[in-house]
């Protein structure tokens, strides 16, 4: 105790000297003071405790929400990138699939011009008599035969005509051709319509990770936080033009740490101050035990313990300057405490947003994948018909080769071109010139024509029209519905979440 006392103050010598048992009842309450101080601190220090492990606790879920928020912003970022490649995968095919287009289109134009160019005699698309099966009869004659002249005279003068001839284009079905080119335009039109309607996509998810991104940023370290101006639907940030976002991370607890050494050391120096009170207390309650006993007690000890407990008071005013810090210690940690459990209530806000994203890119994906599945099995369609045309016609052809092996079969023909010789030289002289004038005729071929009922025409006699596909494409085409249909099991057997749910972090 004495060592604690400073050695330049001096009893009062002006009045008469305090009572040995004065001293000893002041050391004694001194000290119970210092004791019921210290309690209270140690009150103190386990309640600060306390709030120091919650906010441990707060800050560890606030940094693990935070890191969950990061990577599904860099998730949802990825998404948007595969968005746009896939949507840039389409177009570059669609793109494939114009230019082939434009190349038929473009033959096809050459084509028609060519045919516009060779005109067509009126005497191969016109007759100039016509037959009956019964011929003319002799009433008919006369009239018949004025009829027939003029009718050489309007020929005679339409073949000098010659620029009002038909010419090979007029015989082609350019109303057909139309069908099929706004046909195949109406298709082209749809698909740019459904990747019209996914072209927002990317930017929109991009447009709601920066917003979540500065709402996270301004919960975190609100003295940090700007407004963010929302883009236009116009000035949606692109994938190849975003950057990555900047990582957030909660502040640091240096804070509490350097408020925890504080409180300690507050602690140390209360306890040190409290083994001094018990020491003096001690002195005194041993020099009065002695002095009982009948011992004496010299002039300077007595001074001695006169110094020491007119420091008791400083004493005790330095114990309770140690319990307003620590009280204070403790308001910060509890401010900090405070501070914590509001950010991770603004972090349920973002979580909410977080989840809403989550909602609308599941949607996304689904539209995405659903065009993809179509695409592709559209392309395996389209092959799968034409194999089914190919065989169809292979087959014709086969039965078409039977025909003609069947009908110009040497021993066949010649009977049947025999017979049809002993008929016409027994019977042509007897028979009107223009009667039945297919019997002069050598054996019938075939033909065989296809058609096709639509829901709008009713015989469609042209050939099916399917795109050409190169080979590649529909491999590529069957190996994505190929994975995609392995996938589908695996997801339903192993359910994932897409993104961190509020709900699993709060």
């Amino acid at each position: 105790m004495a060592a604690t006392v400073s050695q330049n103050s001096t009893p009062d010598r002006s009045s008469s000297p305090p009572h040995l048992v004065s001293l000893v009842l002041q050391s004694k309450k001194a000290l119970q003071q210092g004791e019921q101080l210290l309690l209270r601190a140690h009150d103190l220090t386990i309640t600060s405790s306390n709030h120091v492990v919650d906010v441990l606790a707060l800050d560890a879920k606030i940094r693990w929400i935070t890191q969950g928020i990061m990577e599904q912003i860099k998730a949802a970022a990825g998404v948007a990138r595969s968005i746009t490649e896939r949507r840039q995968k389409l177009e570059e095919e669609a793109a494939d699939w114009d230019n082939m287009r434009s190349q038929h289109q473009d033959s096809l134009d050459a084509t028609l011009e060519a045919l516009g160019v060779q005109v067509v005699p009126p005497s191969f698309h016109q007759s100039t008599l016509e037959f009956t099966l019964f011929g003319i009869q002799a009433s008919d004659r006369i009239f018949q035969e004025d009829e027939i002249d003029d009718r050489e005279n309007e020929l005679e003068d339409r073949y000098k005509a010659r620029k009002k001839w038909k010419t090979l284009r007029d015989f082609v079905d350019e109303r057909g051709l139309e069908d099929v080119i706004e046909s195949i335009e109406g298709e082209r039109n749809a698909l740019d319509a459904t990747l019209s309607a996914t072209a927002l996509y990317p930017g929109t998810i991009l447009s709601i990770t920066e917003q979540i991104h500065h709402a996270l940023n301004a919960s975190l370290h609100p003295e940090n936080s700007i407004p963010l101006t929302r883009p236009s639907s116009r000035n949606m940030p692109s994938p190849s033009q975003e950057k990555a976002l900047p990582v957030v991370e909660p502040p640091s607890l240096k804070d509490t740490s350097a408020i925890l050494l504080r409180q300690e050391k507050m602690s140390i120096g209360m306890a040190t101050h409290l083994e001094s009170l018990a020491a003096h207390y001690e002195q005194m309650a041993t020099a009065l035990k002695d002095k009982d006993s009948g011992g004496s007690l010299n002039e300077e000890d007595m001074d001695v313990f006169i110094r020491d407990t007119a420091e008791l008071p400083a004493i005790l005013h330095e114990l309770e300057e140690s319990i307003s810090a620590i009280e204070s210690a403790r308001e910060e940690i509890l401010t900090i405490k405070t501070t914590l459990k509001d950010t991770l209530k603004a972090l349920s806000l973002v979580m909410d947003s977080l989840d809403e994203l989550a909602d609308k890119m599941e949607i996304m994906l689904q539209e995405q994948s659903d065009i993809e599945f179509s695409y592709n099995a559209l392309i395996l369609e389209i092959e799968r018909r034409r194999q089914h045309r190919d065989k169809i016609e292979a087959t014709v052809r086969q039965m078409k080769e039977q025909l003609d092996k069947i009908r110009d079969a040497p021993a066949l023909t010649l009977d049947e071109i025999s017979a049809r010789n002993e008929f016409y030289a027994e019977h042509s002289s007897s028979i009107p010139d223009d009667l039945c004038l297919a019997i002069s005729n050598l054996p019938q071929s075939y033909s065989i024509t296809s058609f096709c009922k639509n829901s709008t025409d009713e015989n469609q006699t042209e050939r099916e029209i399917l795109p050409e596909i190169d080979e590649d494409i529909i491999e590529d085409a069957r190996r994505r519905l190929e994975a995609e249909s392995q996938r589908i099991p695996e997801m339903m057997d192993t359910p994932t979440k897409p993104v961190m749910r509020r709900e699993d972090s709060l």
